[in-house]
């Protein structure tokens, strides 16, 4: 069980780190496509687009590496009350009855919009560019299935924590 754990935090550590570099790029693109715009008067055709769908990308591939850290933005004004089991109880309740099921919809909704996506050739038509949609819903399902995964082992964490006291 060990191990497993281990390998979805290794997964998600490495697409956080992967992801890092998307935010570099995006640094790059978007000074770049400033530049054209405001030096020489010609904006990037593919600037706008590129970098909202590069933002997009590393927003979600972050979800999974901001839970695994415990980054995410909580309601702590009783959680910090609780002793270390009773946060562990209280996350395995709202993991059960929350996100769970949040995720599920989430990721049969992204699935179906991606496929439909796909198929349907859909395009963004913000610029003359036109770039296919599809890539970006892979990514968001992408991140949707990693947070799960992180989830799922950050579950089985507090589960066996609540029960023996230990941590995983």
């Amino acid at each position: 069980m060990r191990k497993a754990l281990q390998i979805v935090d290794w997964i998600n550590e490495q697409t956080g780190s992967l992801s890092r570099w998307l935010v570099a790029i995006l640094v790059v693109l978007v000074f770049s496509d400033t530049m054209a715009r405001y030096v020489f008067n010609n904006p990037l055709s593919f600037g706008y687009q590129s970098a909202t769908m590069l933002g997009g990308a590393i927003y979600a591939l972050f979800w999974g590496y901001v839970h695994r850290h415990h980054s995410h933005v909580r309601v702590d004004l009783l959680y910090n009350l609780l002793s270390e089991k009773g946060r562990a109880i209280l996350d395995i309740a709202f993991a059960t009855v929350l996100m769970f099921p949040v995720m599920f919809l989430m990721i049969r909704i992204a699935a179906k919009s991606l496929v439909k996506s796909y198929i349907g050739g859909e395009v963004l038509t913000e610029s003359y560019w036109y770039p296919p949609v599809w890539p970006m819903r892979a990514v968001v399902l992408i991140g949707l299935t990693l947070l799960l995964v992180q989830s799922i082992a950050e579950y089985i964490r507090d589960i066996h924590f609540a029960a023996k006291g230990e941590h995983l």
